[in-house]
């Protein structure tokens, strides 16, 4: 909350400068000296379910285990990190494109990071959204995905 007449300040939490978020950074997957990207988790499971995507309000990039479902990929060349959860320190290994089937359209998921020690498939909800142009609902119960212009039920 900032002062009546002042606009909120916002940090990069990849350079550390004021005026963008870390998804829009211009140095989000250029080489930088062990940063670590926020992905935190709240929950941890035994097994790791391909088909399910957790949503996650605080990851800056969509996530994943295992590289098998990337559309496309990349080698991931900087040296970034994700931190998790319990202050886990993750490597990232790939960089790639893939898609979740929805009954109206398909959901694109960009720049998906391959961490393979990960336990889940994280799903930035803010990323998630942009690209889409979706609006996501969480309740006490479930977690709904509506398409901004038609009001749709996607998920």
């Amino acid at each position: 909350m900032g002062i009546l007449g002042s606009s909120p300040k916002i940090f990069c939490e990849i350079c550390h400068t004021p005026g963008h978020f870390a998804s829009h950074c211009p140095n989000r997957y250029a080489p930088r000296s062990q940063s670590v990207l926020p992905a935190y988790a709240t929950f941890n499971p035994a097994a790791v379910n391909e088909q399910v995507w957790c949503p996650d309000s605080a990851a800056t990039s969509h996530m994943m285990p295992d590289d098998g479902n990337l559309l496309s990929k990349t080698v991931y060349s900087g040296d970034a990190l994700v931190k998790v959860g319990d202050d886990t320190v993750l490597p990232v290994v790939h960089v790639g494109n893939t898609s979740l089937a929805s009954k109206h359209r398909p959901l694109t998921l960009k720049n998906v990071l391959h961490v393979p020690k990960l336990q889940h498939n994280l799903l930035s909800v803010r990323q998630f959204c942009r690209d889409n142009n979706c609006t996501v609902v969480f309740d006490a119960s479930s977690v709904c995905v509506k398409d901004n212009t038609t009001g749709d039920i996607l998920l």
